[in-house]
């Protein structure tokens, strides 16, 4: 038996995924969507870190710490119940 993963590839995946989603949920699950919330699943791992980054940055700069790939994020690891100066 063939694996799924062996016949498509990732983008495959995620473009038919995103088309499905989109028709039943609207624009915020296209495929772009989708690869843009995997991006940011693979450059903070910790729920509450992405919690305090939204509530506290525009999307613009959300975007742009997410697929800036030169810039090492994990100093936002080391303190995880302070971040930009507030007791979360």
């Amino acid at each position: 038996m063939v694996q799924f993963a062996e016949v498509f590839s990732d983008e495959q995946i995620v473009s038919a995924l995103g088309r499905q989603l989109e028709s039943e949920f609207g624009r915020a699950f296209s495929a772009k969507c989708l690869r843009h919330m995997i991006r940011s699943a693979e450059v903070f791992p910790n729920l509450q870190i992405v919690q305090s980054l939204i509530t506290q940055l525009g999307s613009t700069h959300i975007l742009h710490m997410i697929f800036n790939r030169s810039t090492n994020y994990s100093f936002l690891e080391l303190k995880p119940s302070i971040t930009f100066g507030k007791s979360v």
